[in-house]
C-alpha cells in the first residue's frame, strides 16, 4: 500500500484502535494501524488488565459488535469463557466481567486484523501532525528505519491520550475539570499456583474483610470441565492490610484490592497497586508510577503469600509491562458526555454505542493517608446511556475521529466510558464512519449521515436503541 492510498490511519493499538482498524477494513478502506509498542492490545494485553468488563447493564448486554466477536473467538481458542454474571449483586465490574489470557487475546486480535487486510506498523512513534482548516493534512511517525510522513484521508485518534489531536492543534482537557488531577495508575499482577478452594473459603466466611463480593455465574456454553467453585472475585482484605501496614510490612497505595480469578488454574489477577499524581502525558511522571507501581508489586505479592489464605504457595506470574493509566487527554468535541447524561440514561439521535458500566472515578487525591481512606466514588446506573457520535468529532475537526478514552467526555462521565468495552464500542463506530466517509468521497466527517451509519453498525452486530419512528425494518435493533 503507498502512502496516497491511505485511506484511514488508526493511531494506537489498544481495544479501541483495533476495534476502529478491524471496522474500517472490513467496509473496505485502506487502513494503516500504527502502534509504538511491539504488540496489539493495548492494556488488556500489555497492561493485563484482565478481566475486563464485558459490556452488560445488569443482566443485558449492550456492547456486542467486535467486541463480542473478541470474546467468541477467545472461546474457540481456549483463551476466555465467555461473560461471566454475578449472582444477586451488580458490584465489581459492573455487575459482570470477562476473564481472558492476555496472550490469546493478542493473537485473537492479530488475526482479526490480518483477516480484515489491515496494514500493521508496530513500533512506530507518533511525533508530529499538521492541520489546516480542521483537516489533518499529515502525520508524522518515527521507526528504526527512520521518519515516515503519512497522507490519510481520515485518522482515528485512539492513542488513549488523544495524542494525535493534541498535536494537530486542536483543544484538548485534561484530568478533574477543577484542578486537572486524574485518576491514579495502577500496575496489574498476575499470580500463579493459588489454592482457589481456600481462597474462596476465607472470602466467604469473612464478609466484614471486603467492600464487596461477588458469587459468579459461569455463562451458557461454558467449558464444561470449570464450575462456579472455580470462580472468586471481590475487593477487600481490609483488616490485613491494616495490620500489616501498621507493622511496617506492606509499601502498598491501597486501603483494599480487587482480585479475580483467571481461565487458568490456579491464576489470580490482581488489580492492586495504586500511584496518584501521575500526568500519564509525562515521561517523568510515568517513570515514577511504573518504579512505585512495582515496587507497590512485590510487597504486595509477600504481602499475600504470608497473610491471604490460597496464596501461601503462589508464585508471581508477570506484572504488567506498563502501567495502567486511567485518565490523561481527552478531545474537546461537539459534545461533551456528562455525568448527567451517564445516570440519566441519556438518548441521542446519533448514538453509535450504548454503555452500561457504572461510573467509577477513584480517587485523585496525591496524599497518601487521604487516598487509603477515600478509595473511588462508585455510582451504579439506573438504565443504560448512549455514547452519541458527536463524542467523537474534536470541535472544528474535519477529517479526525477520537475513540477509547480519549473521547469527549467529563472526568466523572469518563468514569464510566474508559473501560475496555465501551472503547471498542467508540472504536468500531469511528473506524465504520472513517470508512463511509472514504466510500462517499467527503471531506468533513460531520457531513456523514448518521442514520447511514447507525443501520451500517447494527448490520455489523452493534447493540443501538431504536429512536422514536424506527423499528427493525430501519435495521436497529429493539433491543
Amino acid at each position: 500500500m503507498m502512502p496516497n492510498e491511505l485511506s484511514v490511519l488508526v493511531i494506537g493499538a489498544g481495544p479501541a484502535g483495533v476495534a476502529a482498524a478491524v471496522s474500517a477494513a472490513r467496509l473496505g478502506a485502506h487502513v494503516l494501524l500504527v502502534e509504538q509498542e511491539g504488540r496489539v492490545g493495548g492494556l488488556a494485553t500489555a497492561g493485563l488488565v484482565a478481566p475486563c468488563a464485558s459490556g452488560f447493564f445488569r443482566d443485558e448486554q449492550v456492547v456486542r459488535g467486535v467486541f463480542q466477536e473478541v470474546a467468541d473467538r477467545l472461546v474457540e481458542t481456549g483463551g476466555g469463557i465467555g461473560h461471566v454474571l454475578y449472582a444477586g449483586t451488580s458490584r465489581g465490574w459492573g455487575g459482570a466481567y470477562m476473564p481472558f489470557d492476555p496472550a490469546i487475546l493478542e493473537r485473537v486480535e492479530l488475526d482479526m486484523l490480518e483477516e480484515a487486510g489491515v496494514r500493521l506498523m508496530l513500533r512506530a512513534q507518533l511525533v508530529g501532525a499538521r492541520a489546516a482548516s480542521g483537516t489533518i493534512t499529515s502525520v508524522d511517525v518515527y521507526t528504526k528505519a527512520g521518519a515516515a510522513r503519512l497522507s490519510p484521508r481520515f485518522c482515528v485518534d485512539a492513542t488513549g491520550d488523544a495524542d494525535l489531536a493534541a498535536l494537530a492543534g486542536f483543544r484538548c482537557r485534561k484530568g478533574r475539570e477543577t484542578d486537572g488531577l486524574m485518576q491514579p495508575v495502577t500496575l496489574m499482577m498476575r499470580v500463579g499456583g493459588v489454592d482457589i478452594d481456600l481462597l474462596r473459603d476465607y472470602v466467604r466466611t469473612h464478609p466484614d474483610e471486603f467492600a464487596w463480593t461477588a458469587e459468579p455465574c459461569l455463562p451458557a456454553g461454558a467449558d464444561s470441565s470449570r464450575t462456579n467453585e472455580t470462580l472468586v472475585i471481590g475487593s477487600g482484605f481490609r483488616g490485613e492490610i491494616r495490620k500489616a501496614r501498621d507493622a511496617g510490612e506492606l509499601y502498598f497505595g491501597r486501603s483494599r484490592f480487587v482480585f479475580a480469578t483467571g481461565v487458568r488454574p490456579g491464576e489470580v489477577f490482581l488489580n492492586a497497586t495504586r500511584v496518584n499524581g501521575i500526568d500519564g502525558t509525562s515521561s517523568a511522571d510515568l517513570t515514577r508510577a511504573e518504579v512505585d507501581g512495582r515496587r507497590q508489586a512485590m510487597s504486595l505479592f509477600r504481602f499475600v503469600s504470608h497473610r491471604i489464605p490460597g496464596f501461601a504457595r503462589s508464585w508471581l506470574i508477570a506484572t504488567g509491562a506498563t502501567v495502567g493509566v486511567r485518565e490523561t487527554r481527552r478531545i474537546v468535541g461537539e459534545y461533551e458526555l456528562g455525568l448527567a447524561d451517564v445516570l440519566g440514561g441519556a438518548r441521542f439521535a446519533d448514538a453509535i454505542a450504548v454503555g452500561g458500566y457504572p461510573v467509577d472515578v477513584h480517587e485523585v487525591t496525591s496524599e497518601w493517608g487521604q487516598a487509603v481512606q477515600k478509595e473511588s466514588v462508585w455510582t451504579e446506573l439506573p438504565a443504560p446511556y448512549d455514547v452519541p457520535f458527536r463524542c467523537l468529532i474534536p470541535r472544528g475537526g474535519a477529517n479526525l475521529l477520537a475513540a477509547g478514552r480519549c473521547i469527549s467526555a467529563s472526568h466523572e462521565a469518563l468514569g464510566s466510558a474508559r473501560v475496555q468495552p465501551i472503547a471498542m464500542a467508540t472504536g468500531e463506530a469511528a473506524g465504520a464512519a472513517a470508512a463511509l466517509a472514504c466510500a462517499e468521497g467527503a471531506r468533513q466527517i460531520g457531513a456523514l449521515d448518521v442514520g447511514k451509519l447507525r443501520r451500517q453498525l447494527v448490520r455489523q452486530g452493534v447493540y443501538l436503541r431504536p429512536l422514536s419512528g424506527e423499528d427493525e425494518q430501519s435495521g436497529l435493533s429493539k433491543g
